[in-house]
């Protein structure tokens, strides 16, 4: 019968592969393509490769006035490090915590 299930075993793993398929190629394909971010490679202190990032996403003078705004900000980044504790002990983020503990 047409109909019928098939008597092998392996017919789900056959439709179970079929089906990652199309996500595998999608997801290739992405990382074929796929630019990396001027926002992360700057916050990594790649700025040349963010500036060149972004020649190929917008204008070039737009881009140079973006570039220089990402290096005064990775200025300002170096010099207001705080350390986790720091940040932890700041009144706001303690008050969070504390609420979040007497709710759980």
């Amino acid at each position: 019968d047409r109909l019928a299930p098939a008597s092998s075993s392996s017919s789900w793993r056959t439709m179970l592969g079929l089906g990652a398929l199309p996500p595998a190629a999608i997801l290739l394909g992405a990382l074929l393509v796929m630019l990396e971010s001027p926002r992360w490679l700057a916050s990594r202190g790649r700025i040349e490769e963010a500036e060149a990032a972004l020649a190929r996403l917008v204008a070039p003078a737009e881009a140079q006035q973006v570039g220089a705004e990402l290096r005064l900000a990775a200025k300002s980044a170096e010099s207001t490090h705080a350390t986790f504790l720091e940040v932890l002990a700041s009144p706001g983020i303690l008050r969070i915590i504390l609420v979040g503990f007497a709710v759980a």
